[in-house]
């Protein structure tokens, strides 16, 4: 309902000249970021969104009726949101080598076990090296977090827990790729 109400107050509120619609979606990426969930919609979807929100054109999921009133077009927005929010998950899970294995191959990456207990992942350019004792021990939570980081497979870049272990698809780019800026931006 907070981001709901930032977002429609700042549309309608017309805090500015130019920009209203943008400032709102920046703010409402920030607010949504801030506590710890993730946007999980298309760049169109958005846009079509928030100009509904700004021409008072939004529509009942239900039977396509027409939204009135701006407390009724507060609590759609804020049920809009509600399907696609999702928490943004960092904690490491403990898996098997072969496990690991068959997510790390999802993403593209190459396994090559080396003498000395150790293996080579490689994605891309991109290359790590770590401890290896066979496909079925565990993988310390550790490795796991340094296999990420170094193959950027990580929260940083666009997959949060969630996506890598479910081998979903990475955070859009529109988001992600100005999160970090926008983070900063807000504490200015």
């Amino acid at each position: 309902m907070a981001g709901a109400a930032l977002t429609h107050a700042i549309v309608h509120n017309h805090p500015f000249h130019n920009g209203n619609k943008r400032t709102a979606l920046v703010s409402l990426l920030v607010f949504v970021d801030k506590n710890g969930f993730l946007l999980d919609t298309t760049e169109i979807e958005l846009y079509e969104f928030l100009l509904g929100v700004a021409s008072h054109n939004l529509r009942s999921n239900d039977n396509n009726q027409h939204i009135e009133g701006p407390d009724n077009e507060v609590l759609h927005i804020a049920n809009w949101l509600m399907y696609r929010l999702r928490v943004i998950t960092k904690e490491e899970r403990m898996r098997k080598w072969r496990e690991l294995r068959k997510i790390l191959e999802h993403y593209e990456c190459n396994l090559e076990v080396i003498q000395g207990n150790r293996t080579n992942i490689m994605r891309g350019e991109l290359r790590t090296q770590v401890s290896f004792r066979n496909w079925g021990a565990d993988v310390e939570v550790n490795t796991i977090h340094k296999i990420r980081r170094d193959l950027e497979l990580d929260e940083e870049h666009g997959y949060d827990s969630d996506i890598f272990y479910n081998r979903d698809a990475k955070i859009p780019g529109f988001i992600n790729k100005y999160r970090q800026l926008i983070v900063k931006l807000a504490k200015v």
